[in-house]
């Protein structure tokens, strides 16, 4: 793998990982200019067949929680699996940074993992994938999708006991001398919820009565599939247990508004104080603002509005206006406030975008605010180039000046143009409206 270049097409980028069966690489398809990864598999090495399976499972689906496999290439030393480059980061790193995660949101990753499951031991699919694990899990944008197929077998077809299994997720029968079957992957998914629940402060206490039914010693003691799994892991969401719509969501879930500025930050600052007044009006619910940049603009207002109240914590922080505003905070601080009940989020990032951009597009929504005058525009494509980087297409453009029509390249999910600021805590009149379109999705 030392060459720079595969196959005349794929540049190599960077090695991802290196294991005993071969290595992992992201590499840029030169003629298209996007991003594949490309899985080495060493003609030599002892599991060499069973590593090749993946192409041969992978190949038949093209959901998108799974990754496509694009092509098999091959030499005389290893076969290449072409496989398309999923973004967002391990389900292991998402909770280690966030350091604790909400019982809504273990709730639903836990749904969306059984639906993935229940998709591979369908009929349809016939697969048990045998490595759940959270290094296996990538969460973008809120939705879950599953990576390494190395240990997958085809129910019907494959008799071969499991080659690979890790501690402390693969259920007892992988390391015994039988063939595991789809109950194996259901002992999976409660050790995966239990992960979860560990990095988690508080949550209803049957999750763990499931996670015991789902992780028995004996197969035949758990669940018979994992859609029981899920009709009990719905039956505790909110509202009577109906399912979240992750595309529409409703003032029954959680909600994290993302806000960057182009060039200036007191833009930002001031729309990220509008979403939470307007939100904090229209639905009395509790709402934090975080100042994730390196501004002072939340010590600043404190100091203008002397009759705050201080909130004691262990961040700095004050009510105004029933918004909790918090300064000089780190991202890990958005799963604590999320553990502590407030129900909707306003995340400002000033201009630091680039820098905590997996935050940024993992919001709900997310806005850029700016000018869009013709010496700016260049601006602007930094940040569409950067945020085809990060995988995500659609952000709305909030214009404080300039035409929407220069921002016209379906790059963006909305452009508007803001009208004057009146009132920062208290949007009356073209603000008003101007709020409610951008927010009606999260306010209907």
């Amino acid at each position: 793998m030392k060459e720079q270049v595969l196959f005349e097409k794929y540049r190599l980028v960077k090695l991802l990982s290196n294991g005993i069966g071969g290595e992992v690489w992201l590499a840029e398809h030169t003629r298209l200019s996007a991003y594949r990864v490309i899985k080495c598999l060493y003609k030599k090495q002892p599991f060499y067949k069973d590593l090749l399976q993946e192409a041969q499972i992978l190949k038949q689906f093209t959901k998108p929680f799974l990754p496509q496999i694009y092509d098999i290439e091959e030499d005389e030393e290893a076969s290449y699996i072409i496989e398309e480059y999923l973004s967002g980061e391990t389900l292991k790193d998402f909770i280690l940074r966030q350091k604790c995660l909400p019982e809504l949101q273990i709730l639903q990753y836990s749904i969306q993992l059984c639906e993935i499951i229940s998709y591979l031991h369908s009929e349809a699919a016939g697969v048990v994938h045998l490595d759940l694990k959270p290094e296996n899990l990538l969460v973008e944008e809120d939705a879950l999708r599953m990576i390494d197929f190395g240990s997958a077998r085809f129910v019907k077809e494959d008799k071969r006991r499991c080659s690979f299994a890790t501690r402390g997720y693969a259920a007892p029968e992988q390391y015994e001398d039988c063939v595991p079957d789809v109950r194996a992957d259901i002992y999976g998914i409660g050790k995966l919820l239990q992960f979860m629940l560990a990095n988690s402060k508080g949550y209803d206490k049957r999750l763990n009565r499931i996670v015991a039914q789902c992780t028995k010693q004996k197969p035949t003691e758990r669940y018979k599939n994992v859609l029981e799994v899920k009709k009990e892991l719905e039956a505790l969401l909110p509202g009577e247990g109906k399912r979240t719509n992750r595309k529409r969501r409703n003032m029954d879930t959680n909600i994290l508004l993302g806000v960057a500025a182009l060039e200036n930050i007191e833009d930002s600052f001031i729309v990220s104080v509008l979403f939470a007044g307007y939100f904090r009006e229209l639905t009395g619910k509790r709402i934090a603002l975080l100042d994730l940049s390196d501004s002072r603009k939340i010590a600043c207002l404190q100091e203008v509005f002397s009759d705050s109240k201080q909130l004691h914590g262990e961040r700095m922080g004050f009510l105004l206006h029933g918004v909790a505003y918090y300064s000089e905070v780190g991202v890990s601080e958005i799963g604590k406030c999320l553990a502590e009940g407030y129900d909707v989020l306003v995340l400002h990032f000033g201009i630091s975008t680039e820098r905590y951009l997996t935050e940024f597009l993992r919001c709900e929504t997310s806005y850029v605010v700016g000018s869009a005058m013709p010496w700016q525009l260049s601006a602007w494509e930094g940040l569409e180039r950067l945020f085809r980087t990060g995988g995500k297409k659609q952000v709305t453009a909030l214009l404080t000046a300039g035409y929407p029509e220069e921002l016209d390249n379906g790059m963006w999910k909305d452009v508007v143009s803001l009208p004057a600021v009146k009132d920062v805590f208290l949007p009356r009149g073209e603000m008003a409206k101007c709020l409610k379109h951008l927010l009606f999705n999260q306010i209907k």
